[in-house]
């Protein structure tokens, strides 16, 4: 699946962004933050995924996604 960015959706994106209560949008940043420090987490999850799409089930990539969350809760600590 590919998601191909317009200037509609840029624009959606935005402006739903922009008039986000401001507890929520300082709960994005925090996460959105949190996500960029696992970077290395974040792709092997997705290429395990990736490679197994055709035959995916629950809990497929269990090990890798459980690396991913271990490290964005570390980033985040205690607010999570």
């Amino acid at each position: 699946m590919t998601f191909v960015i317009t200037r509609m959706n840029f624009t959606h994106f935005f402006f739903s962004f922009k008039i986000m209560p401001v507890k929520e949008k300082k709960t994005v940043s925090i996460f959105a933050k949190a996500v960029s420090k696992c970077s290395l987490q974040a792709t092997t999850y997705a290429k395990c995924v990736t490679f197994q799409l055709d035959s995916i089930h629950q809990n497929t990539c269990h090990k890798e996604f459980l690396d991913f969350k271990l490290c964005v809760q570390k980033c985040i600590g205690k607010s999570w």
